[in-house]
């Protein structure tokens, strides 16, 4: 495999499921699956410097789930991704792969039901 964006996407993927002990891990979500889980859900990017360049910036989506009375556990689940990927470097397939955390929301969406994302920018760049 030889795209970027492929290459950074299975090595978060594999990051995250070595590094959250709270929830299984997926990229697509088996039909009757039961929360707590963590999704790899939106991966989008761009060649840094030209559309020949090797390096990218992705902005990637994780979301999370959680059906528990309280907040808490929600919060911990995006506190360990955060954990798992925050400033962390990974080197795969040729590339260094760099993810960065910007933000995360929780939200209650039903009783009982939490609902949240956190958002990095993703740096590869030839290792």
């Amino acid at each position: 495999m030889s795209d970027p964006q492929g290459i950074a996407e299975l090595a978060i993927f594999d990051a995250l499921t070595a590094g959250v002990t709270l929830a299984p891990v997926y990229q697509d979500v088996p039909d009757g699956t039961v929360a707590p889980v963590v999704i790899l859900a939106e991966l989008a990017g761009d060649p840094l410097g030209g559309k020949k360049s090797r390096s990218m910036q992705l902005d990637m989506t994780i979301t999370t789930e959680v059906w528990k009375e309280s907040r808490k556990p929600i919060l911990d689940l995006q506190d360990e991704v955060k954990t798992t990927l925050d400033g962390q470097k990974f080197v795969s397939g040729g590339y260094e792969i760099s993810p960065i955390f910007l933000g995360s929301e929780a939200r209650q969406v039903a009783t009982g039901q939490y609902f949240g994302t956190s958002n990095f920018t993703v740096f590869v760049t030839p290792a």
